[in-house]
């Protein structure tokens, strides 16, 4: 009996299974599907003040969009999978959106205007392809930017 891979769900066939079926879905077609979306994928997700769980449908897309005016600080949960994301934060508004897996107790905050890639490794959410550490980021700002301070595990 076939199965599934753990976290993005492609179909695991043993020898021998579905003799004749090669290309119908949910075989090879139906992986090749999935792959097409993991990879090329994008799911616009409209936030304003109430904390988001994206569905599997959503998060089956490589690149997540955020949207919409924040009026307040909101979550934008993941599901215990492990992978890669881009971020695209296209929210306005004087508040944040954390992205946060699903019983974890890190957050990565995304600043509003950019684009980032996040790794999820369970219930750990962490920046890719940042600069080295040591790298200044130049602000001029007497303060701290909120999505810097909003994050458990700063850029």
């Amino acid at each position: 009996m076939s199965s599934n891979s753990t976290n993005r769900g492609y179909l695991l066939q043993t020898s021998g299974e579905n003799p004749g079926t090669w290309g119908l879905d949910p075989g090879l077609n139906g992986n090749w599907q999935k792959a097409d979306t993991n990879l090329g994928g994008v799911a616009t997700i409209a936030l304003s003040s109430s904390n988001v769980t994206l569905s599997a449908t959503q998060y089956a897309n490589g690149t997540i969009v955020l949207s919409g005016t924040l009026t307040a600080n909101v979550n934008v949960i993941f599901p215990p999978v492990e992978g890669w994301w881009t971020i695209i934060n296209n929210t306005t508004g004087s508040f944040v959106a954390n992205i946060v897996p699903v019983g974890g107790t890190q957050s990565i905050v995304v600043e509003q205007g950019a684009i980032a890639d996040i790794l999820f490794q369970g219930t750990t959410a962490k920046f890719r392809n940042l600069p080295p550490v040591g790298t200044y980021l130049v602000l001029i700002d007497a303060t701290v930017p909120l999505w810097i301070s909003s994050c458990t595990v700063p850029p």
